[in-house]
């Protein structure tokens, strides 16, 4: 087991400081994903305006894993 640590921006950083074991790369990558999903859940539709929230996983080596980045653009409403 290796130690990845969530690093979270949703306008302002949010640094992982203990990290959490998984078997392998992959398994923190899924959990990335989760991790994510589950954030933009709790916002129940107020993404806005924000709109960009990013989480960096990182190893015990400092080396990144993966990036997810979700940005929204919300749309100005056209005049008929």
């Amino acid at each position: 087991m290796a130690r990845y640590f969530f690093h979270f921006h949703d306008g302002t950083d949010q640094p992982d400081e203990t990290g959490t074991e998984f078997a392998d790369a992959k398994a923190a990558r899924d959990a990335a994903v989760v991790f994510m999903g589950e954030k933009l859940r709790e916002l129940d539709g107020d993404f806005w305006p924000e709109g960009e929230w990013s989480i960096r996983v990182v190893d015990e080596s400092g080396a990144t894993v993966c990036t997810i980045r979700v940005t929204g653009d919300q749309a100005t409403p056209q005049r008929a």
